[in-house]
């Protein structure tokens, strides 16, 4: 567990792990907390749609 400040998950993941290793993120790996799966069906978000990830982090951070 890491504690991530400002950029979030994306910009900082990089930031902890060392330069010899990647991170694949799979966004089908966690259960996405109840008001977002609403919030999603109601706002016509695409689970996909990098720009909506990015703004409401989809419950990884």
């Amino acid at each position: 567990m890491v504690h991530i400040t400002g950029g979030g998950f994306k910009k900082n993941i990089v930031r902890i792990l060392p330069d010899d290793v990647n991170a694949e993120v799979n966004l089908g790996s966690w259960k996405q907390p109840k008001f977002l799966t609403g919030l999603r069906k109601k706002a016509t978000l695409i689970k996909r749609d990098v720009k909506n990830i990015q703004l409401w982090k989809f419950g990884i951070s």
